[in-house]
């Protein structure tokens, strides 16, 4: 098959919002945080913000680290970027992952005065080793860049790896990336299939256009353009540019899916609105093949699934 390109390499970073898990607590208020987080997943921020300020104030680090983001958000109490921080330390002195991660965020994005890249690394680092997936994604990332800390690729790896262990899906695609350019660990074709496939099952769309990518080219993988296609297909109906820019070159070639003109235009369309300019030029050379019948269903089939999509 021709036009096979490198796929995704694009670090994903993740964010987090409100995130807290029942534990540091005891059974009373256990009871206590559970109906304050039912309020806040009912999004009645103002109620959950007035039952976790007790808990909070008590000393109890998931009712700290949830209310500590209502007020870095502005949800359900006036926006308060100072108390946030404070609380997320508070928390983060009782070794609450999530709280080390966004203390971290919060100073790295300029939302707090005096704290350094060290020091929000130094937070990120510990809710890695602490087990939070997010972290020890985003630490690899950082390695990986050289930014905030030292450039090193193996760093990189040993982070994204404790993450991806985890099961954390970004850091598994990350991971694989480096195990099929070799960098920060040796070369394994089998190690990336391994890593972009436990990802894919996960939903990671880069990692299921990285798994068609080996199979249509028989890279660590027998080739096999069915596989490949059904993996395309998945990253498409999920929304990913290049799944479906790469969809719609199977569909116009008949690799792996029979041939099939209005399909191709259809996915190289929806490619196309997100941005994709690749797919926007091969449409282009694709639809003065087509009749006009062809091309009109390929646009109506392409706004149907837009709107199937939105809802």
């Amino acid at each position: 098959m021709s036009s096979w390109k490198a796929g995704a390499d694009g670090l994903r970073w993740a964010i987090v919002v409100l995130c807290a898990g029942v534990c540091f607590t005891g059974p009373a208020k256990a009871d206590e945080l559970g109906d304050a987080l039912e309020a806040a997943s009912r999004e009645d921020y103002a109620r959950a913000a007035t039952m976790l300020e007790p808990l909070a104030k008590a000393g109890d680090a998931n009712a700290q680290q949830t209310l500590a983001t209502l007020y870095a958000e502005g949800l359900g109490v006036a926006p308060d970027a100072d108390r946030a921080f404070a609380l997320f330390q508070a928390a983060a002195e009782q070794h609450h992952p999530v709280a080390l991660y966004n203390m971290a965020e919060m100073a790295r994005n300029g939302r707090v005065n005096g704290v350094g890249d060290g020091a929000a690394a130094e937070w990120l680092a510990e809710a890695a080793e602490l087990g939070y997936g997010p972290a020890g994604n985003q630490m690899g990332a950082l390695y990986l860049a050289g930014d905030g800390v030292t450039k090193s690729s193996g760093a990189a790896a040993r982070f994204f790896r404790i993450a991806a262990v985890g099961g954390n899906p970004d850091a598994q695609f990350n991971l694989a990336n480096l195990f099929r350019r070799g960098e920060g660990v040796p070369e394994s074709m089998a190690w990336a299939y391994h890593w972009y496939s436990e990802a894919a099952l996960q939903g990671q769309t880069q990692a299921m256009v990285n798994l068609g990518l080996m199979y249509a080219t028989g890279t660590g993988v027998a080739e096999d353009m069915v596989a490949a296609a059904s993996w395309m297909a998945s990253a498409a109906e999920a929304e990913d540019p290049l799944g479906q820019r790469y969809l719609g070159q199977m569909y116009r070639d008949g690799d792996g899916v029979g041939q099939d003109p209005v399909a191709a235009l259809k996915w190289y369309i929806l490619a196309a609105a997100q941005g994709d300019q690749e797919a926007k030029a091969a449409a282009g050379e694709l639809k003065p093949t087509m009749s006009d019948t062809q091309a009109s269903q390929a646009a109506a089939d392409a706004k149907s699934w837009i709107a199937a999509h939105s809802r």
